[in-house]
């Protein structure tokens, strides 16, 4: 939670800096059983940092939200300080802040290896070679392919959201996740006008980057359109759009942000397990400390390399 409250002010701060419009405050609300991982989760985590929230019953949530149809069984927690980012604003934001701070972007340009020294780091792309100080190798799914995602045992998968248009507006809605007695769970995003994406958080297959099927198919639909009928009836139409994105998995689920085990010179800054873009200011706060040599901002520990032995 500190890290994350880090990020959201980071946040804030690029947007002023840029002048952009990066984070939208429309709440989020977890739904499910009270002893669902989600739920007990996010209600402990609330507690202990203090954070505003509300425990309704699922008639509450029906209450607040009309269009929402939650089992009369469940539970919901409303977090209102939560929202959305505007991933792709964000990120033109933060290559714009870092080429306003010294850095060359060179794009696209492949990178087919990298070696390190005693003096520094090579690498190799097809134009030829880049000599640093150090390398981060900050590559999402392609850093199971390399000698360091093979001891970290990182597996890719894939994932597919949809985008669904509704018979009204869903302006109100806030961020939903929504988790089933089998402890899966299914998450829909309130975009602008009446579209929402949606898609199941995890249960993709296991996948290799350079191959993998990045046609979001009629049976992805299927897999995801009854979950949202049943949470917001009137969505049974076929979606406007839809996309196939890559989770880089750790056995725990948290992320690496650590030198390469043997390798002062190299590091690794990946394997979000499919929650890491919020953090994404935070975390490279961390990454800067550990290139720098300087005192961690936060508790390196729990994202070290080594911990998977």
């Amino acid at each position: 939670m500190p890290l994350v409250r880090d990020a959201l002010v980071r946040w804030e701060a690029l947007a002023r800096d840029t002048g952009r419009s990066l984070f939208q405050r429309v709440g989020g609300l977890s739904i499910g059983p009270h002893h669902g991982a989600l739920l007990s989760g996010v209600l402990a985590s609330a507690r202990a940092h203090d954070l505003r929230h509300e425990v309704l019953s699922a008639r509450e949530v029906r209450a607040r939200f009309p269009s929402l149809h939650p089992p009369e069984d469940a539970i919901g927690l409303l977090e209102p300080d939560a929202g959305v980012l505007a991933t792709e604003a964000c990120v033109e934001a933060l290559l714009e802040d870092a080429v306003a701070a010294g850095a060359t972007l060179r794009t696209p340009e492949a990178v087919t290896g990298w070696s390190a020294h005693s003096g520094g780091v090579v690498v190799e792309n097809p134009g030829g070679v880049v000599e640093a100080d150090a390398l981060i190798l900050a590559v999402g799914p392609w850093l199971a392919e390399t000698a360091a995602g093979r001891r970290m045992g990182l597996l890719v998968e894939r994932q597919v959201v949809f985008w669904y248009e509704m018979s009204a507006t869903v302006a109100g809605l806030p961020v939903i996740l929504w988790e089933h007695p089998n402890g899966s769970v299914f998450y829909a995003i309130p975009g602008p006008g009446t579209r929402i994406k949606a898609a199941l958080h995890h249960e993709g297959a296991i996948v290799q980057p350079d191959s993998v099927d990045r046609v979001a198919s009629p049976q992805d639909d299927a897999r995801v359109r009854p979950l949202l009928e049943q949470l917001l009836p009137g969505a049974a139409v076929p979606p406007v759009g839809g996309s196939v994105c890559l989770y880089t998995n750790t056995a725990d689920g948290h992320f690496v942000v650590d030198s390469l085990p043997g390798q002062e010179r190299v590091f690794v800054m990946s394997a979000c397990s499919g929650h890491g873009f919020k953090f994404a200011p935070a975390i490279a706060e961390l990454m800067a400390d550990l290139v720098l040599g300087e005192r961690p901002s936060f508790d390196p520990v729990p994202f070290r390399a080594t911990r998977f032995g």
